[in-house]
Protein backbone atom coordinates (compact mmCIF):
# COMPACT_ATOMS: atom_id res chain seq x y z
CA UNK A 1 0.00 0.00 0.00
CA UNK A 2 1.49 3.58 -0.79
CA UNK A 3 0.19 6.94 -0.26
CA UNK A 4 0.67 9.74 -3.12
CA UNK A 5 -0.50 12.84 -2.70
CA UNK A 6 0.10 15.25 -5.59
CA UNK A 7 -0.15 18.97 -5.96
CA UNK A 8 -2.94 19.30 -3.27
CA UNK A 9 -4.72 22.55 -2.70
CA UNK A 10 -7.65 23.50 -0.51
CA UNK A 11 -9.47 26.30 0.51
CA UNK A 12 -12.45 28.32 0.61
CA UNK A 13 -13.41 31.82 -0.42
CA UNK A 14 -11.73 33.63 2.45
CA UNK A 15 -8.75 31.99 1.83
CA UNK A 16 -6.26 29.47 1.54
CA UNK A 17 -6.20 26.10 3.90
CA UNK A 18 -3.58 23.66 2.23
CA UNK A 19 -1.47 25.44 -1.32
CA UNK A 20 0.05 22.67 -3.28
CA UNK A 21 1.08 20.18 -1.38
CA UNK A 22 3.20 16.80 -2.79
CA UNK A 23 4.30 13.98 -0.64
CA UNK A 24 4.60 10.00 -0.98
CA UNK A 25 4.15 7.67 2.12
CA UNK A 26 5.51 3.67 1.70
CA UNK A 27 4.06 0.87 3.17
CA UNK A 28 4.46 0.78 7.32
CA UNK A 29 5.83 4.29 7.18
CA UNK A 30 4.81 7.13 10.07
CA UNK A 31 3.95 10.77 8.64
CA UNK A 32 3.62 13.86 11.33
CA UNK A 33 2.63 16.93 9.72
CA UNK A 34 3.40 19.94 12.07
CA UNK A 35 2.04 23.24 12.50
CA UNK A 36 0.41 26.08 14.37
CA UNK A 37 -3.43 26.06 14.98
CA UNK A 38 -4.88 27.49 11.60
CA UNK A 39 -2.22 26.09 9.39
CA UNK A 40 -4.14 23.63 7.91
CA UNK A 41 -3.55 19.96 9.38
CA UNK A 42 -6.90 19.10 9.93
CA UNK A 43 -7.96 20.34 6.97
CA UNK A 44 -5.38 17.85 5.28
CA UNK A 45 -6.36 15.09 7.01
CA UNK A 46 -10.01 15.48 6.27
CA UNK A 47 -9.22 15.83 2.26
CA UNK A 48 -6.87 12.86 2.79
CA UNK A 49 -9.40 10.76 4.55
CA UNK A 50 -11.85 11.72 1.51
CA UNK A 51 -14.09 13.79 3.93
CA UNK A 52 -12.86 17.20 2.37
CA UNK A 53 -12.93 17.70 -1.54
CA UNK A 54 -9.80 19.19 -2.66
CA UNK A 55 -9.41 22.09 -5.11
CA UNK A 56 -6.88 20.79 -6.95
CA UNK A 57 -4.77 18.13 -6.88
CA UNK A 58 -4.91 14.41 -6.18
CA UNK A 59 -4.57 11.91 -3.52
CA UNK A 60 -4.63 8.16 -4.31
CA UNK A 61 -3.85 4.93 -2.28
CA UNK A 62 -2.33 2.74 -4.69
CA UNK A 63 -3.01 -0.80 -3.72
CA UNK A 64 -6.63 -0.29 -2.31
CA UNK A 65 -8.78 -1.18 -5.23
CA UNK A 66 -11.52 0.82 -6.92
CA UNK A 67 -13.01 1.73 -3.86
CA UNK A 68 -13.18 5.30 -2.83
CA UNK A 69 -10.41 6.81 -0.48
CA UNK A 70 -12.96 7.14 2.16
CA UNK A 71 -13.59 3.33 2.29
CA UNK A 72 -10.14 2.83 3.05
CA UNK A 73 -8.96 4.92 5.64
CA UNK A 74 -9.87 5.65 9.39
CA UNK A 75 -9.83 9.59 10.77
CA UNK A 76 -9.33 9.89 14.55
CA UNK A 77 -9.84 13.48 15.61
CA UNK A 78 -12.17 15.90 17.99
CA UNK A 79 -14.68 15.79 15.13
CA UNK A 80 -14.69 12.37 15.48
CA UNK A 81 -18.57 12.77 18.12
CA UNK A 82 -20.46 9.87 19.52
CA UNK A 83 -23.94 9.25 20.82
CA UNK A 84 -24.01 10.45 24.50
CA UNK A 85 -26.68 8.17 25.22
CA UNK A 86 -25.42 4.76 23.87
CA UNK A 87 -23.09 2.96 25.54
CA UNK A 88 -19.09 3.17 24.54
CA UNK A 89 -19.81 -0.60 22.77
CA UNK A 90 -23.19 0.54 21.18
CA UNK A 91 -21.03 3.91 19.56
CA UNK A 92 -18.15 1.45 18.27
CA UNK A 93 -20.68 -0.89 16.50
CA UNK A 94 -22.38 1.65 15.01
CA UNK A 95 -19.02 3.56 13.80
CA UNK A 96 -17.77 0.63 12.06
CA UNK A 97 -21.03 -1.18 10.67
CA UNK A 98 -21.90 2.38 9.36
CA UNK A 99 -18.52 1.61 7.07
CA UNK A 100 -19.15 -2.60 7.12
CA UNK A 101 -16.66 -3.54 9.01
CA UNK A 102 -16.38 -6.46 11.66
CA UNK A 103 -17.39 -5.52 15.19
CA UNK A 104 -16.91 -9.22 16.38
CA UNK A 105 -13.34 -8.06 18.28
CA UNK A 106 -14.84 -4.81 20.12
CA UNK A 107 -15.73 -6.02 23.47
CA UNK A 108 -11.32 -7.17 23.60
CA UNK A 109 -10.27 -4.15 22.08
CA UNK A 110 -12.16 -1.86 23.85
CA UNK A 111 -11.34 -4.04 26.82
CA UNK A 112 -7.76 -3.57 25.75
CA UNK A 113 -7.94 0.21 25.57
CA UNK A 114 -9.25 0.35 28.97
CA UNK A 115 -12.68 1.46 28.19
CA UNK A 116 -15.88 0.58 29.84
CA UNK A 117 -18.18 -0.88 27.39
CA UNK A 118 -21.64 -0.87 29.10
CA UNK A 119 -20.93 3.16 30.03
CA UNK A 120 -22.59 5.68 28.37
CA UNK A 121 -20.86 7.79 26.53
CA UNK A 122 -21.84 10.73 28.29
CA UNK A 123 -20.59 9.02 32.00
CA UNK A 124 -16.73 8.75 30.21
CA UNK A 125 -14.43 11.12 30.91
CA UNK A 126 -12.48 12.78 28.70
CA UNK A 127 -9.72 10.72 28.25
CA UNK A 128 -11.78 7.66 28.45
CA UNK A 129 -13.80 9.31 25.20
CA UNK A 130 -10.37 9.75 23.66
CA UNK A 131 -9.54 6.16 24.51
CA UNK A 132 -12.91 5.30 22.81
CA UNK A 133 -11.49 6.72 19.78
CA UNK A 134 -8.19 4.68 19.87
CA UNK A 135 -10.28 1.70 20.12
CA UNK A 136 -12.30 2.37 16.97
CA UNK A 137 -9.47 2.89 15.11
CA UNK A 138 -7.90 -0.20 16.26
CA UNK A 139 -10.54 -2.68 15.44
CA UNK A 140 -11.14 -0.74 11.80
CA UNK A 141 -7.77 -2.04 10.62
CA UNK A 142 -8.18 0.12 7.49
CA UNK A 143 -4.68 0.83 5.13
CA UNK A 144 -4.37 4.55 5.86
CA UNK A 145 -4.95 5.65 9.55
CA UNK A 146 -5.09 9.34 9.97
CA UNK A 147 -4.58 10.52 13.78
CA UNK A 148 -5.54 14.19 14.29
CA UNK A 149 -4.10 15.32 17.72
CA UNK A 150 -4.87 11.80 19.06
CA UNK A 151 -2.79 12.18 22.63
CA UNK A 152 -5.54 15.05 23.67
CA UNK A 153 -6.74 13.91 27.53
CA UNK A 154 -4.88 11.00 27.38
CA UNK A 155 -2.47 9.79 30.48
CA UNK A 156 0.19 8.40 30.94
CA UNK A 157 -1.10 4.59 30.41
CA UNK A 158 -3.45 6.64 28.18
CA UNK A 159 -0.67 7.90 25.60
CA UNK A 160 1.44 4.29 26.06
CA UNK A 161 -1.61 2.76 24.02
CA UNK A 162 -1.57 5.53 21.74
CA UNK A 163 2.10 4.50 21.25
CA UNK A 164 1.62 1.02 20.70
CA UNK A 165 -1.00 1.24 18.31
CA UNK A 166 1.15 3.57 16.25
CA UNK A 167 3.79 1.29 16.33
CA UNK A 168 2.30 -1.49 15.56
CA UNK A 169 -0.47 -0.47 13.25
CA UNK A 170 0.42 -2.55 10.03
CA UNK A 171 -0.90 0.29 7.49
CA UNK A 172 0.28 3.68 6.85
CA UNK A 173 0.15 5.99 9.38
CA UNK A 174 -0.51 9.98 9.12
CA UNK A 175 -0.27 12.03 12.70
CA UNK A 176 -1.02 15.50 12.73
CA UNK A 177 0.71 16.81 15.93
CA UNK A 178 3.24 19.47 17.36
CA UNK A 179 3.44 17.28 20.89
CA UNK A 180 7.02 15.88 20.91
CA UNK A 181 7.24 12.84 21.91
CA UNK A 182 4.51 11.80 18.84
CA UNK A 183 6.61 13.30 16.74
CA UNK A 184 9.67 11.23 17.35
CA UNK A 185 7.52 8.55 16.40
CA UNK A 186 7.85 9.87 12.67
CA UNK A 187 9.63 8.00 10.20
CA UNK A 188 9.22 11.40 8.13
CA UNK A 189 7.68 15.08 8.63
CA UNK A 190 5.99 18.03 7.15
CA UNK A 191 4.96 21.68 8.62
CA UNK A 192 2.61 23.53 7.45
CA UNK A 193 2.86 27.34 7.89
Amino acid sequence: MRLFVDELHYGWKEGVALGRLSFTLGPGKLLVVQGVNGSGKTSLMLTLGGVLRPLAGTVRLRGAGDLPLRQHSFYLGPQLQFYPLLTAIENASFLLRIRSLAVGLLPHVLHKYGVPERRKVCELSTGQVQRLRLACAAAAEQPLLLLDEPGLSLDAAGRAALRELILRYKGLVILASNDPGEVALADRAISLA
